[in-house]
């Protein structure tokens, strides 16, 4: 869900989410990197 939030320029829903996934599971790399990915693009933005 929290990728299709991304894709549809929904950012700030899925980076809640990702930050979810990453209390429950800190190893997990494909949320950690996603969410990375939404905080540059965001701060390339500002």
């Amino acid at each position: 869900i929290a990728f299709c939030y991304s894709q549809t320029g929904q950012a700030e829903k899925a980076k809640a989410l990702y930050e979810e996934i990453l209390e429950e599971y800190p190893d997990n790399g494909i949320a950690y990197y996603s969410l990375n990915t939404i905080n540059t693009f965001s701060n390339q933005a500002d």
